[in-house]
């Protein structure tokens, strides 16, 4: 007898991103909890068949499966099976458009082999219950962290005629590419940055995440120090929304940093582990 939790978040982004993050298989060990590493025993694309290594952490220790990817349909599902001596486990992570948002549904399943395992199966229950909603906690709030943050980014820089002009033109008009994001202390993955791009013009931004958009206006206090920005989203996944940063320019570089929990707004340009800060880094594009 098997042990299944199913859980069902609905979040700010789209299809098409949301099974980009599930497919990325390293990008696993940021959003679930036990897990150390997922790799794939393998080049190229991931496709049904391919091998799969999980390390995960375990009563204090680490601990490894061999996984397969069953099934895997681009922008709808990423079905994978992993097992060892005591267990199989089955998960299924599964996105579907809601609204103007996407739907995921995270089904994981585990099944006892051995005799201990099968009594200790009200404990894996519960275990599984608390593991499954922060998995899907964790994720959710990662994919609209990565929208949030390029709209934040892009507001900043619709701020530029207040920082400083040339010749009446803004110095931050143009094109701009994210080259590095941290979250929390760690890192983004370059998967995360790819697709979006900001393009300025006067005191109106535009941010594209792949095939979403988001539009709005900023307000920039260039006498604070930092600069202080406050974004209101307009049209897009933060229509409606005011979000509070800060922006340094130096060139043909930007940097900034905001608090995605909506509460504070930061004062250093730095993250730390237990936050919810941002801090983004963009270069100018060149022609």
């Amino acid at each position: 007898m098997s042990v299944r939790c199913e859980l069902t978040e609905t979040v700010a982004t789209t299809p098409d991103r949301a099974f980009a993050a599930i497919d990325d298989l390293p990008l696993t060990a940021k959003w679930l909890p036990p897990c150390v590493s997922l790799e794939k025993l393998g080049t190229g694309p991931n496709a049904p068949g391919d091998k799969l290594r999980y390390v995960f952490r375990e009563g204090g220790k680490q601990a490894e499966m061999a996984g397969t990817i069953v099934e895997r349909v681009p922008g709808e599902r990423l079905f994978c099976r992993y097992g060892d001596a005591s267990y199989d486990v089955s998960v299924d992570l599964r996105v579907a458009p809601s609204g103007a948002g996407t739907r995921m549904t995270h089904a994981i399943e585990i099944a006892p082999k051995t005799f201990l395992g099968k009594l200790m199966q009200p404990l894996i229950r519960l275990g599984l219950g608390a593991q499954t909603r922060a998995a899907a906690k964790n994720l959710k709030k990662l994919l609209e962290a990565a929208v949030v943050v390029a709209a934040i980014v892009c507001g900043i820089v619709a701020g530029g005629p207040a920082l400083g002009a040339d010749d009446g033109t803004s110095l931050l008009d143009g094109v701009w590419l994210p080259v590095a994001m941290e979250f929390a202390g760690q890192p983004f993955p370059e998967e995360a940055r790819k697709g979006i791009v900001l393009e300025i013009a006067g005191e109106a931004y535009t941010v594209t995440v792949g095939k979403e958009v988001d539009k709005g206006t900023v307000k920039v206090d260039a006498a604070a120090t930092p600069v202080t920005i406050d974004i209101v989203g307009v049209v897009g996944p933060n229509k409606g929304k005011t979000i509070l940063g800060i922006v340094e320019v130096e060139k043909e570089t930007l940097r900034v940093c905001y608090d995605f929990s909506g509460k504070d707004r930061p004062t250093e340009f730095t993250t730390a582990e237990g936050t919810q800060q941002f801090l983004v880094t963009y270069e100018r594009k060149k022609p």
